[in-house]
């Protein structure tokens, strides 16, 4: 990316003069660790000492690329940007397991969460069979405290399915307790305005939101950098002054038993589930009741598009709400929401969102602060006009 700047400097002509700088040799492109298989595919299995280039492999038939860069590699994001690039070309998008010293040093959330508010969530309607659904999002206007979110998020109708040694519990199609007949609800004096309406949030002066086409758990953070990578991993973030629809995070201790009690790592886990049962195999199977229960059910929440970061000026590499990159550079006194400045979105079991294309074909980073695995699919750009048919 730097080679794309203009150098201010200029060579002298004076003094001695000094042999020709030997050209620099390219170097490999990163060495995925694993590939994530997809679903009609066994990944491919990596020899040791296999030296692999995404050339190979045009359409990423060997599945999804993932990385573990050790913290040296890690650390200047453009330079390893460049180098993972080249698989994000082909296969559409890559995942890129931070190193623990990364990780380990982030600063704690907990205290910008008793701030954080969630404006206008969505409601998120899906009409449709077979695999091709189209998906309608109602806004409601409504401002929701983290606290409030999680409320929503274990409530039985919108509760993930709990995994016990290694499988996925189901609770039927619809994941949600039966509603009385109308006799029994006459019989006991229940008025109809009374009963909910399969809606988690109760109506008010909602807003319908643009229909889309349809095809997750967690708060995560995406921004659009220059095209030079595009990570697997949830939330957006905008590091511009607070809107009426920003996700305000700002450091405030509040006393409340939640949020004194609240492990962004572990209080969002279903019953008697733990962060390791998230196997490939597990998360296949939740693929699967996702699809066969599109559409059935109280509509999932989907908190999108809001202005606001968890990241802060304490990290200074791979920070999301600041990342390097030219686009940053040459836009430097313009903040453009979503694709030089972060979003932060929040989910929940069955929040969903449609196939697109990035704002301007420039790529993404997506970062999940908490929760469980988001599930991504992705079209190899060798395929994409096919898919766009």
């Amino acid at each position: 990316m730097d080679a794309m700047e203009a150098d201010a400097s200029t060579p002298s002509m004076a003094g001695p003069s000094r042999s020709p700088t030997p050209p620099e040799v390219p170097r490999l492109p990163a060495q995925p660790a694993f590939f994530y298989p997809g679903a009609h595919n066994t990944a491919h299995q990596i020899r040791e000492g296999e030296i692999l280039s995404p050339d190979q492999d045009p359409f990423a038939t060997r599945g999804i690329p993932v990385f573990k860069p050790t913290y040296d590699e890690f650390r200047d994001f453009e330079k390893y940007m460049e180098r993972v690039e080249p698989w994000g070309r082909k296969s559409g998008i890559v995942k890129i397991i931070p190193p623990d010293e990364w990780s380990n040093a982030l600063p704690p959330v907990n205290p910008l969460l008793p701030n954080l508010r969630l404006r206008n969530p969505i409601e998120q309607h899906m009409f449709g069979q077979s695999g091709l659904f189209r998906q309608s999002n109602i806004e409601k206007r409504r401002t929701l405290t983290l606290k409030d979110w999680a409320e929503l998020c274990n409530k039985p109708e919108l509760r993930a399915n709990p995994i016990k040694n290694g499988e996925v519990q189901t609770r039927g199609l619809r994941g949600t307790p039966k509603k009385p007949t109308r006799r029994a609800r006459k019989a006991k004096g229940v008025k109809e305005d009374d009963v909910d309406r399969d809606t988690a949030l109760p109506d008010g002066d909602d807003q319908p939101r643009e229909p889309t086409k349809a095809p997750t758990p967690s708060a995560a953070g995406s921004r659009h950098p220059t095209p030079q990578g595009n990570p697997q991993e949830d939330t957006r973030e905008d590091a511009e002054q607070p809107s009426e629809s920003t996700a305000a995070a700002t450091p405030e201790v509040k006393e409340d038993p939640f949020f004194a009690s609240f492990d962004p790592k572990s209080s969002w886990l279903p019953e008697d589930t733990h962060p390791e049962d998230y196997t490939p195999e597990a998360c296949r199977e939740l693929e699967r009741i996702f699809w066969r229960s599109c559409g059935l059910g109280t509509p999932p929440l989907y908190g999108a598009d809001m202005a606001g970061s968890l990241f802060n000026d304490e990290t200074k590499e791979w920070n999301v709400a600041n990342l390097p990159s030219f686009l940053s550079r040459l836009c430097k006194s313009k903040a453009i929401p979503g694709v030089n400045t972060p979003y932060l979105y929040f989910g929940m079991w069955r929040a969903t969102f449609a196939w697109h294309v990035e704002d301007m074909d420039l790529y993404s980073i997506n970062y999940i602060h908490w929760g469980a695995p988001k599930y991504w699919y992705a079209i190899p750009s060798g395929r994409s006009k096919a898919f766009e048919g």
